[in-house]
């Protein structure tokens, strides 16, 4: 009785959302509603039907922009000596129009020379990129729950995770890490390593053919940031054009797994997905060299290590030994490295306490690259607060409520399955670091 009259209450919401025009509520409704009972209504029916098809719409009208660009790229080109063809392995251009419409999307205020503060998203891209990892999610719990031991295994991979608020390092080892390591922070970090491939783009280094490896890669969240960063096709860039080999060094092969499980179901599912070729090593990031031995020499232009920095100074300096193995083997002389590095466990690491100090900030990035034995690039803070101070977590709740993007699809599973109290925000407190070999 209880199930039917909440049914039908939900029923009721989304008819008056659909009236109201609030196409964004209705769909959060919609997706409560097929939780709850897969047997939709007529009208859920049709709402669902018309959400398809709006979809499908919009898949098609990227194509055709897509291929009007590369018609007009080829008539260009046929035009032109073969002196003048371009050469994709040389950096794009960044033109002022994409830099424009992230700015603004993003909401990039720019505090100082490095200090960059982020409240916006472009929910054309992200939208629909969090309503397939809901689904994906769904799905895949929905058949694991059957198991008895379900509830139990999905306790020890959360209490695993939590470490990082109190300042340990998880072992990321359990059979539902990777599907709490999606709910809870994939979304935040994609969200980041999207505007770290930016600002490389901002900078004139991105080129056509990018070979990458992803040091500690987890489910492969730099590769999603820069696909989705490639597929903002209303921008003029076209993703079917890149070349990605990318390379995923890790040592938990379940991460690995379930990020090119999601890959298969979503990107390469797309009219025009991104020609991305992957290659794994499962193995030991602190291991002994032999295991880096079998990576290809001087062969990638970027080696990223994206939240993998050690709390522990023991554990840190084995990393960066291997690390600067790593570099020396498998680096393009011209390459670079890329390093994204949560604020607070930065300063931490080297006994500071992050405050806007610009000059405390110079002195960390020199002390972290130097025990790393590379030199600066660029770096730049990104931070959703533009404080450097930090906020209470009452503050900062409430600052998040009325000024981030909300995670629409994946904040209720998380309240669903994790317990959790609060909706999640698309959120950032990293400093992007650009660095090359001295």
């Amino acid at each position: 009785m209880i199930n039917t009259l909440t049914q039908g209450w939900r029923s009721l919401k989304l008819c008056l959302a659909l009236h109201r025009g609030d196409e964004q509520q209705a769909r959060k409704i919609l997706q409560e509603i097929r939780r709850s009972n897969p047997q939709l209504s007529g009208l859920e029916k049709l709402f669902q039907d018309k959400l398809e098809a709006d979809y499908e719409l919009k898949q098609k009208q990227k194509e055709i922009v897509q291929l009007k660009h590369k018609l007009k790229r080829l008539s260009q080109l046929d035009s032109l000596p073969s002196e003048f063809y371009f050469d994709e392995k040389k950096p794009i251009i960044p033109t002022q129009n994409i830099i424009d419409h992230i700015t603004q999307k993003f909401n990039l205020i720019d505090q100082d020379y490095s200090f960059i503060q982020c409240t916006g998203i472009d929910l054309e891209i992200f939208s629909d990129f969090e309503l397939n990892l809901a689904v994906f999610i769904e799905d895949e719990f929905k058949q694991m729950s059957q198991r008895k031991n379900f509830e139990a295994s999905l306790t020890e991979a959360v209490q695993d995770l939590n470490g990082l608020k109190s300042g340990e390092d998880p072992k990321y080892s359990f059979e539902l890490s990777p599907y709490v390591y999606l709910l809870r922070y994939f979304l935040t970090n994609v969200y980041g390593a999207y505007l770290a491939w930016f600002l490389i783009y901002k900078t004139g280094l991105l080129s056509k053919h990018i070979k990458i490896l992803d040091i500690a890669a987890g489910p492969g969240t730099m590769i999603y940031g820069l696909d989705l960063f490639l597929r903002s096709s209303h921008l003029g860039l076209n993703s079917s054009e890149f070349q990605i080999a990318y390379y995923s060094l890790e040592k938990q092969a379940k991460f690995q797994y379930r990020g090119l499980q999601f890959w298969r179901r979503y990107v390469e599912q797309l009219p025009q997905p991104t020609n991305a070729y992957f290659r794994f090593d499962t193995c030991d990031l602190l291991g002994d060299f032999s295991n880096f031995d079998k990576m290809p020499k001087q062969f990638f232009n970027f080696i990223i290590i994206s939240h993998c920095f050690f709390y522990q100074s023991q554990i840190r300096q084995k990393a960066n030994t291997n690390f600067q193995y790593i570099f020396n083997r498998c680096l393009q002389p011209d390459g670079y490295v890329l390093f994204i590095v949560q604020d607070k466990k930065l300063f931490k690491g080297f006994n500071f306490t992050h405050r806007q100090d610009y000059h405390k900030a110079d002195s960390v990035m020199q002390s972290f690259l130097e025990e790393i034995g590379l030199k600066l690039v660029w770096y730049k803070y990104l931070t959703s607060t533009g404080m450097g101070d930090q906020m209470t977590p009452a503050e900062f709740g409430k600052f998040a409520r009325e000024k981030l993007p909300r995670q629409n699809y994946i904040s209720p599973l998380c309240q669903d399955y994790l317990s959790l109290k609060h909706d999640l925000n698309y959120t950032i407190d990293d400093y992007i670091i650009l660095a090359q070999r001295k």
